[in-house]
């Protein structure tokens, strides 16, 4: 039996029998908040819709009734919210001049399909707060662009979250999901139980004028349990990933010229983490160091290749750090090719954390750099290290003559609003 269609400002009372309704921006409101009925799908008109509150579960999508389906724009905030709430909303772009274009709230569940949100100017510092913001809700993205935001892309706190793709990955992946243009941080995850990012593409972090902490494409923090597959982080003027007390699957991604550090893992004493690479310019043109970790639980890393890691001020240019760490460190079928000074630096202090190494340390050209260079520790870690003549004659100066090496330490970070 077909659904029943009606005008949103005509539909019948509730009944628990769902219909499509048609809504303008005019009427808007009082569909969404009086007229339509949990279940209905809600078809929009071609215009610009207003300040909306939704406490129903609804389908929303543009009309394509009569020819060529609509193309409406939300062009002021919206807000979902309250427990056992479902909306879907399919092809319908954001458009938003300031403020948070999406807040999510109260144990609602979103769904965002094949749209796009973006400000109503790109330039900066014009443009939206944050896109999403998700407290303590399901919030699921697939293939939608956010682009021009100023603060931060996407803010999740507690709940679950997923941005994924339905399309297969192309070069120019942004062209349909991923975030471009933000100040702050691109995707802030905490004490998310679920986190998933597949197919995402981040890139053109924009450094704030004296604002504090670091802008950073992806952070996940406060025990989340992230996985990150398939995706990009790069051209940005500040760090790639940070994982403060939380546990990481990450396969298969890229962080490539970055102004800051690639990944930093800190504080995840009783977490897990595996990462798995391609072995083809996994972290590429970053600063300073590509894999940072400090006071870490189990580490995995395979499959990795390290590639040209810039100086920083001091000279620091490592290709791994490890600092206090409590759990296995498990490095293999790695290489490093691009640091300037160590390929891997560990620093022991009160602990010295069991290794298994399988890594090949190569030089730039023109460079004299040590492979393997431990602090702190006694036993000698060289053995599952790969390196060359001059590489092995260089860490033995160093020693001989006491080199202390700094390291970048716990990284400190701003937390959105």
């Amino acid at each position: 039996m077909p659904t029943p269609k009606a005008n949103c400002d005509e539909r019948p009372p509730c009944d628990g029998t769902p219909f499509d309704v048609l809504t303008a921006p005019e009427s808007s409101v009082s569909c969404f908040g009086e007229r339509a009925c949990p279940g209905d799908k809600v078809r929009l008109a071609e215009g610009n819709y207003p300040l909306l509150e939704i406490r129903k579960s609804l389908t929303i999508e543009p009309n394509c009734d009569d020819g060529p389906c609509a193309t409406p724009e939300f062009v002021e905030p919206m807000t979902i919210k309250g427990p056992g709430v479902e909306v879907e909303i399919r092809g319908i772009n954001y458009r938003i001049q300031d403020g948070i274009a999406l807040t999510v709230q109260e144990g609602a569940s979103v769904r965002l399909s094949r749209l796009a949100m973006r400000p109503e100017t790109n330039s900066m510092p014009e443009g939206l707060a944050s896109a999403i913001l998700a407290e303590d809700a399901v919030v699921e993205l697939v293939d939608v662009i956010i682009q021009g935001t100023v603060d931060h892309g996407v803010v999740v706190r507690g709940g679950r979250f997923q941005w994924t793709t339905e399309q297969p990955r192309v070069d120019d992946m942004l062209a349909r999901n991923g975030l471009k243009v933000f100040k702050g941080i691109g995707v802030y995850l905490e004490g998310v139980s679920s986190a998933t990012l597949d197919g995402v593409d981040i890139q053109e972090g924009v450094q704030q004028i004296g604002a504090g902490g670091q802008t950073t494409g992806i952070v996940s923090s406060g025990r989340t349990a992230l996985r990150l597959r398939n995706s990009e982080i790069r051209d940005t003027q500040g760090a790639g990933l940070l994982i403060d007390e939380g546990s990481a699957i990450i396969e298969n991604i890229r962080l490539v010229e970055l102004d800051g550090f690639g990944a930093w893992l800190q504080r995840t004493q009783d977490q897990n983490i595996v990462w798995t690479g391609m072995r083809d310019r996994d972290i590429e043109g970053v600063s300073g160091v590509g894999i940072g970790m400090f006071q870490t639980g189990e580490v995995a890393l395979s499959n990795l290749a390290i590639g040209r890691i810039d100086p920083t001020v001091d000279g620091t240019s490592d290709g791994i750090q490890v600092q206090q760490g409590e759990g296995r460190i498990d490095i293999q079928d790695s290489i490093v090719s691009g640091a300037r000074r160590v390929g891997l630096l560990i620093d022991a202090s009160d602990s010295e954390p069991p290794l298994s190494l399988n890594l090949e340390v190569t030089a730039p050209d023109g460079s004299t750099i040590a492979g393997i260079y431990t602090q702190g520790i006694d036993s000698d870690l060289s053995e599952g290290v790969e390196r060359d003549a001059t590489i092995i004659e260089e860490e033995q100066r160093l020693r001989r003559e006491g080199i202390l090496f700094s390291l970048v330490g716990e990284v400190e970070f701003t937390t959105p609003e």
